[in-house]
């Protein structure tokens, strides 16, 4: 069998910018700066306890560059799992349109050269109110954004989609793409892997469906004076190699192929700000009491912190499967109180 080089470049331009489009990332540091934070190839691997996991569908995108490339299925082995995963997922089918993403081969002699990149602004219709929130996640303050009460442009932000407990609910946070939405889940469940945060999510979201017909469970969806939704502020711009990856081999149409360099870089950037445009906040209605009285819990407040693990994940409407997942465990990606 002849042997090729492979270059993988993938380059995760994932910038998710839900601030002021003209603020630039800072400089990209070394993922082996951050002790508790890992990059996972595709949805499907295995999560680390007590360690931030950071996922873009785009490595998967150029990956695929791979398989348009060769012409013919790509054989791996299974021993080498994350190659194994790479080459098995299918879960970044359909998270981007064509024209939201760019990716292409090139072959020079001997090599093949990959390359993805992804950039995405999702600003706001409105900035939340500045308020500068201090947070407590796990012993530390850091930096968040929200609204204590209710708000016109925090409800218009804002869509409570489930909400079983201050520990157990689901919220998505609506950007001026009408195409695209954030979805943050708060959960003390452990999970295997995001895909299976993903299908959980969906799971819920559909129960809640029902609920949401009953009168008696309005209080869940909807922001009280007596609420809160409090979200930490993220920043990074991380870039890394793949070990798992890189140095590894796999065949195709009875040709050996060696992958020599497997790089990622993604930068995402959270907080209150967005594009200003003029809009009208809504009011307040009042709905009349049911004629028929349905049995529901009593309401309550609800404290929607994120102040521990927590999964937040951007996707198209028109998808199951996100294009970016971040699964929270500690501050390493978070900002601090200034």
């Amino acid at each position: 069998m002849h042997s090729y080089k492979v270059i993988l470049i993938v380059v995760l331009l994932c910038n998710l910018e839900l601030c002021n489009a003209q603020n630039k990332f800072p400089q990209a540091k070394d993922l082996n700066k951050f002790e508790n934070t890992v990059f996972v190839p595709t949805l499907e691997n295995k999560l680390q306890q007590g360690k931030n996991s950071i996922y873009c569908s785009t490595f998967l995108l150029a990956w695929d560059e791979m398989r348009k490339a060769l012409k013919s299925p790509i054989l791996t082995d299974s021993i080498e799992s994350d190659l194994y995963l790479l080459n098995k997922s299918e879960s970044f089918k359909s998270t981007l349109k064509k024209e939201e993403y760019t990716s292409s081969y090139q072959i020079h002699g001997q090599s093949i050269f990959l390359k993805a990149s992804l950039q995405k602004i999702l600003s706001f219709r409105e900035s939340f109110p500045v308020n500068n929130y201090e947070l407590d996640f796990g012993g530390k303050k850091v930096s968040s954004f929200g609204t204590i009460g209710f708000n016109p442009i925090a409800d218009m932000l804002i869509q409570i989609v489930y909400y079983e407990s201050d520990n157990d609910f689901i919220i998505k946070v609506l950007p001026e793409n009408q195409d695209h939405e954030i979805i943050l889940y708060m959960t003390q469940k452990r999970y295997n892997s995001m895909k299976l945060i993903v299908a959980n999510i969906e799971k819920k979201i559909a129960e809640a469906g029902e609920e949401k017909s009953q009168f008696v469970n309005n209080w869940k969806y909807n922001i009280s004076a007596e609420d809160e939704v409090i979200i930490p502020k993220l920043l990074f711009n991380i870039e890394t190699n793949f070990p798992s990856i890189e140095r590894k081999s796999f065949s195709s149409n009875s040709l050996v192929f060696s992958i020599s360099k497997a790089f990622q870089r993604t930068a995402f950037n959270l907080d209150e700000r967005g594009a200003k445009v003029d809009s009208e906040a809504t009011g307040e209605v009042v709905f009349s009491e049911p004629a028929v009285e349905v049995e529901g819990e009593n309401p309550r407040p609800k404290k929607m912190r994120f102040d521990k693990t927590f999964f937040l994940m951007a996707k198209r409407v028109d998808s199951n499967n996100p294009y970016l997942g971040i699964w929270i465990e500690n501050t390493e990606l978070m900002l601090g109180i200034k």
